[in-house]
């Protein structure tokens, strides 16, 4: 089974993914039973979690278990999070921007406790890549390391969408910025706006897909 409750007060939702890896038949109806069970169970277990668990910067604001009426990611906390594998060495790594202005990799050997930061790119002072550095994604890719993400000027309606590629095989070396990526109709200019760019390969072929 695979449940998702929101605070929101929205529908739960209940699947079977031996039968549903799509996802796409919600059983929490059918089984009102199942979905009872398994939202009293992550409701319990999240009143079990500090009040600061999963932030990445390690500080500890408030202390405590966690109220009822509030829910916390218990591996990381962060807009747009992003962890792979690395291919080369038994660790994870967590990529986020850095304050807006640039973009982070923590390397850590567990899924909850994203390791200590480094960072491996500052934006520009000014310029269209300088600001709003956005939901850096981490790739490797014929031996090297990409890393996918979106900047602007500082209005968002300029976002584009651009990647760092590593020097060296070190993720946490040195990148070169290269982009904007050509996100026209047809790949012609203008470029339009791009946000949340990621890669999939498939059938021996590689695509760039974004929002737009």
């Amino acid at each position: 089974w695979k449940f998702h409750v929101n605070y929101d007060g929205s529908a739960p939702q209940l699947y079977n993914l031996e039968a549903d890896i799509a996802e796409s038949n919600n059983l929490a109806d059918a089984h009102p039973e199942v979905a009872a069970r398994l939202k009293k169970a992550l409701f319990d277990w999240n009143k079990t979690m500090p009040r600061d668990a999963g932030d990445p910067a390690g500080r500890t604001v408030r202390t405590g278990a966690l109220p009822s009426d509030q829910f916390t990611n218990p591996i990381c906390e962060g807009a747009d999070p992003w962890v792979v594998r690395d291919p080369n060495n038994p660790r994870y790594l967590w990529c986020f921007s850095d304050g807006n202005r640039g973009i982070g990799i923590h390397a850590g050997e567990s899924l909850t406790s994203p390791g200590r930061r480094q960072v491996v790119w500052r934006a520009p002072a000014k310029g269209p890549v300088s600001q709003q550095v956005w939901a850096p994604e981490l790739h490797f890719l014929d031996g090297r390391w990409h890393i996918y993400f979106a900047a602007s000027n500082g209005d968002n309606k300029t976002h584009r969408a651009y990647v760092l590629r590593s020097v060296g095989e070190d993720p946490l070396g040195e990148y070169k910025l290269h982009g904007p990526f050509a996100t026209g109709e047809r790949g012609r200019e203008p470029n339009l706006w791009a946000i949340d760019m990621t890669v999939l390969e498939h059938k021996g072929k590689r695509y760039a897909i974004w929002s737009g």
